[in-house]
């Protein structure tokens, strides 16, 4: 009897032993399941912060093209001007209408190309802007898809250790 007795014992310590084991492990699964949620919720609210980064960035994009257009437009005026004031002659208006006339126009044609010129520059910065908005917005986009997968992971991640903690 003694030895069934200490056989029993035996196994009972070396049962305690295994569900001391098997509780440090679940212990330790529900942690890495933690862990994992948690990182999962901080690429989350990265996505989201990326989000409105995207939204602005497209905003941007569009102001910068209104603005384009309307530089546009300014620029087709100011041809017009220009055709309007080429239609007589510097001679013409000079023999026409006198030196002070002649100077008023000469005045007013380099005025028309002085805001002509502004415009295009405008434009050129515009078009450098404008480029660096579309890369930014691959950029994001970029980091977007990279925020997925890395999320999608986690999510595995976090299924897996669910998985192994059931089996338990």
């Amino acid at each position: 009897i003694e030895q069934e007795i200490a056989i029993y014992e035996k196994e009972l310590s070396t049962t305690k032993t295994q569900k001391t084991t098997l509780t440090n492990k679940i212990n330790q699964l529900k942690k890495e399941q933690g862990k994992i949620a948690l990182q999962i919720r901080a690429t989350t609210l990265a996505l989201s912060a990326l989000a409105k980064e995207l939204d602005s960035t497209e905003d941007s994009i569009k102001e910068t093209l209104k603005s384009l257009d309307s530089s546009g437009e300014r620029i087709g005026t100011l041809i017009r001007m220009v055709n309007e004031q080429d239609r007589q002659s510097l001679m013409e208006v000079l023999v026409g209408q006198g030196l002070g006339a002649f100077l008023r126009e000469l005045l007013a044609l380099e005025r028309l190309s002085l805001s002509l010129t502004a415009v295009i520059s405008e434009v050129k910065a515009n078009k450098v802007e404008l480029e660096a908005q579309y890369a930014e917005l691959e950029a994001e986009r970029g980091e977007k898809k990279n925020l997925l997968a890395v999320q999608a992971l986690q999510r595995q991640g976090l299924q897996s250790k669910t998985s192994e903690q059931n089996k338990l």
